[in-house]
């Protein structure tokens, strides 16, 4: 297993509690600024409504005896939370930027705003209780911070449970009834966890969104990483890749030009040859003419030999670089075989070697190219007497099979094994690849009939 994917499956394998780790002052920063943004919504809400209160208490109560926040200077109270409130929006609306130097100043002012608003409304709610009204200020304020603002659990319950030791303990050292006592603790004490319920919920809610979000960051980059990676394996392999093919190129291209660099030399021995047997005919020198002719007949096949192995290598690279032209036509394909056959009968007759041409038709019209058939049928024919042995003998076959023709070269050489069967077309590959072979041969001939066909 490759390091990247190892890397992968343990970065996937993290706990919460790691990611929040390494992203401790990431989170504290967007904790305190999602809570400044809802508490300045709090704060404005608290302005207004408190502004409205007070108004409606001075305008439209014409004597303060009758007013319903009379104890415990009421007025004074309302006044400090429209006062605090005011000064929150106007602190945190010109100091809008939180970096991790005054993360602790303005977490500090954050956790106080809050615990502040809690304990003077329930202040407040406690002076309402004295005149017979419901503790609506203290609820309100309970339920805006529980279901808006986001609390660790140890703060959380830190300001609710203050907040409601401070306001029980209002109830009972002013108000003094019993049953106000109780009926206010049963349901302030229930409202409480509810709403300490719904402000876990949210809390939880929001660590749960940071974490994914974090986690799909991770693996974005982990992502993004690899891919870069890869692209660049990719472009590293292209350059390999383009390369090769650059070398390929100029192997296809040598191959081509020593090919017809040795076909030429060849191509103006042969005629030389041709040349000497003529002139040889002309003179009169019986006692020399044999042994001469033999040499000329060496050097006639040995020139066959070579412009065979040029003409396949001509062949191989033009195949390897897509050049080879196939131009078919309408021809015998039998008479296509048997002339081509024939034409090698003396030189395979030389070697003590018998050649036996049959076929089940004699006509069989196809759409071949005739010039691929005789490098097909000169190369085996080739490979058969390579293989096989003096007084030996090779059979050149077709069938007709209606919708095929099948062309068989047989020979009662040495044979193959089965391990070489698989392997003998496939190219530079030989029967026998010592130094010491019995046979000459480059490895090609077949694999270039296995192409042609």
């Amino acid at each position: 297993m490759s390091n990247d994917s190892i890397m992968t499956k343990k970065a996937g394998v993290r706990t919460e509690s790691e990611i929040l780790k390494q992203y401790k002052d990431e989170f504290l920063k967007e904790l305190v600024s999602v809570n400044i943004k809802r508490e300045i919504i709090l704060a404005w809400a608290a302005v207004i409504l408190t502004a409205a209160i007070l108004a409606i208490n001075l305008l439209f109560l014409d004597n303060q005896e009758e007013s319903l926040y009379v104890s415990l200077a009421s007025y004074r109270l309302h006044i400090l939370l429209l006062c605090v409130s005011a000064a929150f929006i106007t602190i945190f609306s010109i100091h809008k930027s939180i970096t991790l130097k005054n993360i602790f100043a303005v977490r500090l002012a954050d956790i106080s705003m809050n615990g502040f608003v809690l304990i003077l409304c329930s202040i407040i709610a406690v002076n309402n209780e004295l005149v017979g009204q419901r503790p609506f200020s203290y609820l309100t304020a309970m339920f805006c911070i529980g279901s808006m603002i986001l609390m660790p659990a140890f703060e959380r319950l830190f300001i609710y449970i203050l907040s409601w030791v401070i306001y029980h303990a209002g109830l009972i050292f002013w108000v003094g009834d019993t049953m106000i006592i109780f009926q206010n603790f049963i349901f302030v004490t229930m409202l409480m966890a509810l709403l300490l319920l719904i402000s876990h919920i949210n809390y939880s809610a929001h660590v749960n969104n940071f974490i994914d979000r974090k986690t799909i960051e991770e693996k974005n980059k982990e992502l993004d990483r690899l891919y870069k990676i890869n692209e660049e394996r990719l472009r590293e392999r292209t350059e390999e890749l383009s390369q090769i093919i650059e070398l390929e190129k100029l192997r296809i291209a040598f191959f081509a030009n020593i090919s017809h660099e040795l076909r030429t030399p060849l191509n103006v021995v042969f005629s030389a040859v041709q040349m000497l047997e003529r002139t040889l005919k002309s003179i009169q020198l019986q006692e020399k003419q044999k042994e001469i002719k033999q040499y000329i007949l060496l050097m006639r096949q040995n020139c066959y030999r070579q412009i065979r192995l040029v003409n396949n290598l001509i062949d191989i690279t033009k195949i390897d670089a897509g050049y080879m032209q196939f131009n078919p036509k309408n021809c015998n394909f039998v008479k296509v075989v048997e002339d081509i056959t024939l034409s090698t009968v003396s030189f395979i007759e030389e070697k003590d070697i018998s050649l036996t041409f049959d076929t089940d038709i004699e006509e069989k019209i196809i759409l071949c190219d005739p010039d691929m058939i005789e490098r097909i049928v000169l190369n085996l024919l080739s490979n058969a007497v390579k293989y096989t042995p003096e007084g030996g003998h090779i059979f050149v076959n077709i069938y007709d099979r209606n919708d095929r023709v099948i062309l068989s070269v047989k020979d009662n050489g040495i044979g193959i094994s089965q391990e070489m069967l698989q392997l003998i077309f496939e190219r530079f590959v030989q029967l026998d690849r010592t130094t010491a072979r019995s046979v000459e041969g480059s490895g090609i001939g077949l694999s270039l009939v296995k192409s042609l066909v």
